[in-house]
């Protein structure tokens, strides 16, 4: 075996998300801002979500496993995903409802249905704020939230998942992701496509995420080897996806995140703004739109692009850390009184969690 397949697995998931926060920011700029600009340029439009939902598969079993209590789990998850959520929820109300300001009574029921909904993540009730948006691309003031409901729903079964796998191992996994597969593509041909991308049809990319991280240890590849795969299934997957099997999409893209997150080396970031641009980019979107200033150029790319970096650093510096913080110290109490028995697992090679 050679020098480059002993080395300990890269830890590159949160320059992953980074990427893929990034490159979600960039689509919401053509489809929510009705830009022009990177038009020339072809961006798979399930490639970046997939892309999440793959990494949260692997990364958040790695956590679990490491502590399997459920109220424990249950406690970080809250504490890293809630806190910056619903201070985005309120700042985008409330900043929305400047717009109302002549007449802010009448909008007063609207506000508050929408604030509340989507507190609870139930954004799909109610996406906008007194038809505020009715005459946009994307009526949606925050078009990214949709995704975040389904990593709760995950969450809320990771406990079963986990129970699931080492009660029926790899059999049951490919049972999760075959019927999942079914589901999905039943609601494609059914025509409810906007269905299939929830639960349980997006549970095929969290199991490929789960097998990767169960079976971390028996796949090794060189890192040339490695760049090679992930450039060309990129390309594939971007360019030419509609001739990819859709079976198989799951699985590329999670070669894909998997060979780029642990087996090539890369820059890694000493901060984690992904959420905080994944969260506060689609609402500056919307925002500048209604401002007026909202431009077709990359000088307003680039400011967006830098404006919501900056805002998620301040969220990651003072809100995310000390949540997350706290979130341990709640976890640590709660996991005295477990409540699963710990599996035997192997923890020779934790996978990195960054929660």
């Amino acid at each position: 075996m050679t020098d480059a397949l002993k080395k300990k697995p890269y830890n590159n998931f949160v320059l992953l998300r980074l990427i893929l926060a990034l490159w979600v920011l960039i689509s919401h700029y053509k489809v929510v801002g009705g830009a022009t600009l990177l038009d020339t340029i072809s961006f798979s439009p399930e490639f970046r979500v997939a892309g999440f939902f793959v990494v949260s598969g692997y990364v958040i079993i790695a956590s679990f496993e490491k502590l399997p209590v459920v109220k424990s789990f249950y406690a970080k998850r809250f504490f890293r995903l809630y806190p910056l959520y619903g201070l985005v929820i309120l700042l985008q109300t409330i900043f929305m409802s400047l717009f109302f300001m002549d007449n802010i009574t009448e909008q007063i029921p609207s506000i508050t249905k929408y604030f509340f909904v989507n507190m609870i993540m139930l954004n799909f009730l109610q996406y906008d704020i007194g038809g505020l948006l009715a005459n946009a691309k994307n009526p949606g003031i925050n078009p990214s939230l949709w995704t975040l409901k389904i990593e709760v729903m995950f969450y809320a079964i990771v406990p079963l998942l986990s129970w699931f796998f080492h009660k029926f191992r790899w059999q049951g996994l490919i049972v999760l992701f075959v019927a999942s597969s079914i589901f999905n593509q039943y609601l494609i041909e059914t025509g409810h496509p906007q269905l299939a991308k929830q639960l349980p049809g997006a549970l095929r990319y969290i199991v490929v995420g789960m097998a990767l991280y169960y079976y971390r240890n028996n796949y090794t590849l060189s890192v040339s080897l490695a760049w090679l795969f992930i450039l060309s299934a990129f390309i594939v997957l971007t360019f030419h996806n509609q001739n990819v099997p859709q079976f198989l999409y799951p699985i590329f893209i999670g070669l894909i995140v998997i060979f780029f997150a642990t087996k090539v080396p890369c820059p890694r970031p000493k901060v984690d703004l992904s959420y905080g641009v994944y969260l506060v980019h689609a609402p500056l979107i919307q925002f500048s739109i209604l401002l007026g200033v909202f431009q077709d150029n990359i000088w307003f790319l680039t400011a967006l692009i830098s404006v919501s970096m900056i805002i998620a650093y301040f969220g990651y510096r003072y809100i995310e850390l000390p949540c997350v913080a706290l979130g341990r110290k709640i976890s640590k109490y709660a996991a005295m009184t477990p409540t699963l028995p710990n599996p035997q697992i192997n923890t020779a090679q934790q996978a990195p969690t960054n929660n």
